[in-house]
């Protein structure tokens, strides 16, 4: 099983990346799965341009790793942090560039970073958006990692908090190789994507 985990913050210091690196290394354990981590502060992906546009050509030559990535994994981890109880603007700018080749009906694992106690809006708003039509199938499970400072540090957990956000991740990642395992199969022939190429 492949999986790719995709931090989604811009910042090259963001905890974010840090909650990817602990989600990717615990897939390895949980899954045994073959990981790719890929980080949106360091693939310097510009904003999304239609085909014609001035800087198409470049941004889809930046985007090209991510792109083979995600085409050839059975499911991800977008880790997304909270900037003013959004998600950032590279977070929408890469669901973009995805299309229902490369991440239609695989099953993502939403992850929301906080500094304090929110998290949960980019969830809601990634909920409400950004499936249409890359048929990217979110799972019914989400985390939100709070207080992100005092959590995910090291080898042991730090309190009761820490323990518990470890092992619902590991419980998440678990279900997260069930339904990349379920779906694959299905996946090849399951819509007509030239007749309708384009949600509803």
């Amino acid at each position: 099983m492949k999986l790719v985990v995709f931090s989604g913050s811009h910042r090259t210091a963001g905890q974010s990346n840090r909650v990817a690196d602990y989600l990717a290394a615990r897939a390895e354990v949980v899954l045994g799965a073959t990981l790719v981590t890929l980080k949106l502060s360091e693939l310097g992906v510009p904003l999304w341009q239609e085909a014609g546009d001035p800087g198409h050509d470049e941004a889809l030559a930046r985007w090209a790793p991510a792109k083979a990535a995600l085409a050839s994994c059975d499911g991800w981890v977008l880790v997304t942090p909270e900037w003013n109880g959004m998600c950032p603007p590279g977070v929408k700018n890469l669901l973009l560039f995805c299309s229902a080749r490369e991440v239609g009906h695989k099953p993502c694992l939403l992850t929301a970073v906080s500094g304090s106690r929110g998290g949960s809006y980019p969830i809601a708003e990634l909920r409400q958006s950004g499936y249409k039509n890359t048929r990217v199938l979110y799972l019914p499970e989400h985390l939100i990692v709070r207080d992100v400072d005092a959590m995910l540090h090291g080898p042991s957990p730090a309190s009761r908090d820490d323990d518990y956000l470890r092992r619902r991740a590991d419980a998440a990642l678990s279900l997260l190789g069930k339904y990349a395992a379920a779906l694959a199969p299905i996946r090849e022939g399951i819509w007509d994507y030239k007749a309708f190429g384009n949600g509803m």
